[in-house]
């Protein structure tokens, strides 16, 4: 089973990302694993932030909920992930997200990973 509502906000934790600062942001650690991973040709967290924010708030891109089934995150029943069409990247970028807050007035968003989309 999904959860529409929760997907619903975390795309919008996404677009608020655009604009407000705090609903779309980097895990800190995650942020210094994607500075140093050689695979991503020199784009940084805060490049892969921004071109997330774009693709779902002005490109009509969408967020797939996933079912949790890792033991260690058994804290959550869902994760969300994109997967953003960038140039030098044959199948894109992929990006993992969790819905970290649930105020539907201003969700948030944290991102947990990025690397080349592996077909």
């Amino acid at each position: 089973m999904s959860d529409p509502a929760e997907l619903a906000l975390a795309e919008e934790a996404v677009r608020h990302g655009l604009r407000t600062t705090g609903c779309c942001e980097w895990d800190d650690r995650a942020a210094e694993r994607v500075r140093s991973d050689p695979s991503l040709q020199g784009l940084t967290p805060e490049y892969i932030r921004s071109r997330l924010c774009r693709f779902i708030a002005a490109e009509g891109g969408r967020l797939q909920q996933v079912r949790e089934g890792r033991p260690e995150y058994s804290y959550r029943a869902y994760w969300y992930k994109a997967v953003i069409p960038e140039p030098g990247f044959q199948h894109g970028i992929f990006v993992e997200l969790e819905l970290t807050e649930t105020d539907p007035q201003l969700p948030g968003v944290t991102i947990f990973n990025a690397h080349p989309q592996r077909k």
